[in-house]
């Protein structure tokens, strides 16, 4: 977690793919971090991932006011500006720091520990005002 933005949460699945059971706990965490109520429930948009659709995440949202609305297949880039003006620069910002770490570390792979930094530089430069304003809306 060492260089992770504020308040993160680590979670990774045996598998190291997403599961119903992995995103259960990334629910918990939502909920605990938000804290909707019965008089402020919060919307939560999601893609169509398998994960994201179990009974026991639906039971889960359900009893803690999130209401889930679940976007078509392949239309995320539509309905959510900020998968374009946002993540998209992120894959760019994301992929330039793993090259900068490689370059500072040769020969060295990049590991489990050194994901969060790789990221949270990244992310910074992603996730700001301007490009959530350049949104395609």
């Amino acid at each position: 977690m060492e260089g992770t933005p504020p308040g993160s949460s680590q979670l990774v699945p045996d598998s190291g793919w997403i599961s119903s059971e992995a995103f259960l706990e990334w629910m918990k965490f939502f909920v605990s971090n938000v804290r909707p109520n019965e008089d402020h429930k919060c919307l939560l948009i999601l893609d169509n991932h398998a994960s994201h659709r179990s009974i026991d995440v639906l039971d889960y949202a359900s009893q803690n006011n999130v209401i889930i609305l679940s976007v078509p297949p392949h239309t995320t880039h539509k309905l959510q500006p900020l998968d374009v003006s946002v993540y998209g620069p992120f894959g760019t910002y994301f992929q330039n720091e793993i090259d900068k770490w490689q370059k500072a570390h040769p020969a060295q792979r990049v590991t489990l520990f050194d994901v969060g930094k790789i990221f949270n530089n990244a992310y910074l430069k992603a996730a700001t005002p301007t490009n959530a304003i350049k949104g395609p809306y």
